[in-house]
């Protein structure tokens, strides 16, 4: 960045272009700190994000979450107090930094997420299968719990 003078101006004259100039000013300076300045994640690099979809039908829940790169034996799913949480974590296997590595985007540590089961939920029999990076979970309704459809009668 260049040490310019400051220009004498009229005070009576408006200049047009000093916005444009400070904007240009602040791009080339966008430009010149990427990608170095920059972080590359908003959280830390320490926890990780299991991007997750719930559906429901008549027979009950499922839950498919992303979570690539883990064995089996590396997440753990517990329900307390009809809490359901999907935890796990995912290590570094890299025993020594690759030369010359430029860019570094896997991500590695911990991951949790809790959601609370509905009252008609069945944690008792709750199912996990986890394959190809993806765990699904199949949380059936209680029988009792069904809804029925009961028509009433208007007097």
């Amino acid at each position: 960045m260049a040490i310019e003078k400051r220009k004498e101006r009229n005070e009576n004259v408006m200049d047009i272009y000093t916005p444009f100039k400070e904007m240009q000013r602040m791009i080339d300076r966008l430009f010149e700190e990427f990608p170095y300045e920059w972080p590359t994640f908003s959280r830390s690099m320490d926890e990780l994000i299991a991007p997750m979809d719930i559906f429901e039908s008549d027979k009950g829940y499922e839950i498919e979450a992303e979570i690539p790169g883990m064995n089996k034996d590396d997440i753990e799913i517990s329900v307390n107090d009809n809490i359901l949480t999907i935890k796990g974590e995912k290590t570094d296997e890299r025993k020594e930094e690759k030369k010359g590595a430029r860019i570094l985007e896997r991500s590695y540590g911990t991951f949790e997420r809790s959601f609370t089961l509905p009252d008609n939920a069945d944690p008792e029999k709750i199912e996990a299968k986890y394959e190809n990076g993806v765990l699904k979970l199949v949380i059936p309704k209680r029988p009792e719990s069904k809804s029925k459809k009961v028509k009433i009668e208007v007097k």
